[in-house]
């Protein structure tokens, strides 16, 4: 277990030390894209190599028999669990989707109580140790990790207004982005977080009738709103295909399907049935393995508590055995995924380079050859854009003085409304 931690480090540390190295070295062409890809080319063989736990789910389990709660984690192909460690104090979990990995720290965070005291957790995977634990008093639910930019995003309910927030587990604090008109409720197990677009869907109930709601997790503006009507839930983006999956119960035949979710046009198409799983599903129980292309949900097969574990590219059953267990807030790392998404966007755009970062004035970016239009937008960690600028005809940019920050930004290039790059920059 420690070794694999190791691993999971220095793949890390590798990819970050990669990137600094380019931005900070105006090192062009041909010799700094050959080093990059060599080296992600070992990360992602270290990746298949090293990453067993890739394919396990994390969740916390129920002792009943002392009432103790564990932070565990549990085989999608056997449906055994292993108990990484308990969880002091705690004496409930919140529900609501309220769990998310950090696959950048290898953390896990989730809402627990401690003797009627809601409390956001935060434990190291490998451990089981409890990092962070704070009182945290606001009903937030819907909690997705984007990996593009490290930030937890959320849905906060004031009473009065619902929110679209950032979270941080370890100072235990949210940041509101915008409110979200009109809705009145959230529906439970709709969330999903688009890392490649920068977007957060979810269900919510608005004048009575159920919406899908494709939300900027910038702005927190919402992009695209339609009535739905059917029973689809258990959302999970999968980081690779760019695709929602989820659970869908056609309440006719009663048969349950597995099915794509479209967040912009608020329409889904089944995939196929899934054999001999009765209508129903454990709540706070699903999960994805982008690496894999596998669903995984607790289910049912006649008045049995089943683990199912799908191909998601022809809903072949996997596996599927007994799970009589009580685990909640299934997650999965997608370190292999978000690898491959980066060497495929490194294939195409690693002639834009950044520097120098850090920066104590101005910065420059070289984009490699010339667009007739790009979009550069600069922004702080809970997403406010702190620099935003439109050029045309251009090989290079050049960034003046952003004088009143300082500290980690982050910056997006858009051209065509393709992201072409996502990246930090410093600024003393």
């Amino acid at each position: 277990m420690r070794e694999q931690k190791n691993i999971e480090n220095r793949i890390y540390c590798l990819c970050k030390d990669i990137e600094d190295f380019i931005t900070c070295n105006k090192i062009k062409v041909m010799h700094s894209k050959l080093f990059k890809l060599a080296s992600l080319f070992v990360a992602v063989l270290l990746c298949y190599q090293g990453f067993s736990q890739s394919n396990l789910i994390y969740g916390i389990w129920e002792d009943p028999a002392s009432s103790t709660y564990y932070f565990v984690s549990v085989d999608p192909a056997t449906a055994n669990k292993t108990n990484i460690a308990s969880i002091p104090g705690m004496t409930g979990y919140v529900a609501g989707g309220t769990s998310t990995i950090n696959t950048s720290d290898s953390a896990y965070s989730f809402m627990g109580s401690e003797s009627g005291v809601i409390k956001l957790y935060q434990i190291d995977i490998q451990t089981g140790n409890v990092l962070n634990k704070n009182t945290f008093s606001f009903t937030i639910t819907g909690h997705e990790y984007n990996s593009a930019d490290s930030i937890i995003y959320a849905i906060w309910n004031d009473v009065t207004d619902y929110h679209l927030v950032t979270v941080d587990p370890v100072a235990c604090t949210k940041t509101s982005i915008s409110t979200i008109a009109g809705v009145t409720a959230y529906a439970i197990g709709t969330s999903s977080l688009d890392c490649q677009h920068g977007e957060y869907n979810f269900m919510g109930y608005m004048g009575g009738s159920l919406w899908a709601l494709n939300l900027d997790v910038t702005t927190g503006s919402i992009l695209n709103q339609n009535t739905f009507t059917e029973n689809v839930i258990g959302h999970r983006y999968d980081t690779v295909k760019d695709t929602i999956y989820a659970l869908w119960e056609d309440k006719t035949p009663q048969v349950y399907y597995l099915v794509t979710f479209d967040a912009a046009t608020g329409q889904f198409t089944t995939v196929d049935s899934i054999t001999n799983a009765n209508p129903g599903y454990v709540g706070e129980a699903y999960s994805y393995n982008s690496s894999t292309s596998e669903y995984t949900f607790n289910g049912f097969i006649g008045p049995t508590s089943t683990l199912f574990q799908l191909d998601a590219n022809k809903v072949s059953i996997v596996n599927s055995n007994p799970m009589m267990l009580n685990v909640v807030g299934y997650r999965q790392f997608n370190y292999c995924g978000q690898i491959q998404t980066e060497i495929e966007t490194l294939m195409q755009y690693d002639d834009v380079l950044v520097y120098p970062n850090p920066s104590f004035k101005e910065f420059n970016i070289d984009l490699g050859k010339e667009y007739k239009q790009i979009s550069l937008r600069i922004y702080d960690l809970t997403g406010q854009t702190v620099f935003e600028s439109t050029y045309s005809n251009t090989v290079s940019l050049q960034v003046p003085q952003i004088s009143i920050y300082s500290g980690l930004l982050l910056y997006e290039l858009r051209s065509m409304d393709k992201i072409l790059k996502r990246g930090r920059i410093i600024i003393q």
